[in-house]
């Protein structure tokens, strides 16, 4: 794939009230997954030694607060701590032949930061609870 930045990023938060789209005020979106470990050291090793066990994978969105507003009143109760739903993101948009990835997903945590000197944000944790899938925009 060739190189490309985020300004096309969409992503959508399928839940049970319906989607909600988060890119529109986006600031950036992260995904990452990582692998647990079991201690399998014994006796004569002379190095620990280790098992795969869980895979792990979060994602994290960061956008401006539009509260006030009816899309920023609907989209906060969308993201509310243990909201079910999948997460789709298309990092290129969603013209046919882009790339897609989805997880089916719950909202971890989400939060509000209020700096004297600059806009307010929203940060939404999101944990999977599979692996996320890549996709083609059909």
């Amino acid at each position: 794939m060739a190189r490309y930045t985020g300004n096309d990023l969409a992503i959508g938060w399928v839940h049970a009230g319906g989607t909600t789209w988060l890119e529109t005020d986006f600031r950036s979106m992260t995904t990452s997954e990582d692998q647990a470990s079991a201690d399998s050291t014994a006796g004569d090793d002379t190095y620990n030694q280790f098992i795969p066990t869980f895979a792990n994978a979060t994602g994290e969105v960061r956008l401006l607060d539009t509260d006030g507003t009816a899309t920023g009143t609907a989209m906060w109760g969308a993201i509310a701590p243990s909201t079910s739903g999948t997460l789709w993101w298309y990092p290129s948009g969603t013209a046919s032949g882009s790339i897609s990835h989805y997880a089916p997903a719950f909202v971890s945590s989400r939060g509000r930061e209020f700096p004297y000197d600059d806009v307010v944000t929203i940060t939404i944790g999101f944990q999977f609870t599979s692996s996320p899938t890549a996709g083609t925009v059909a």
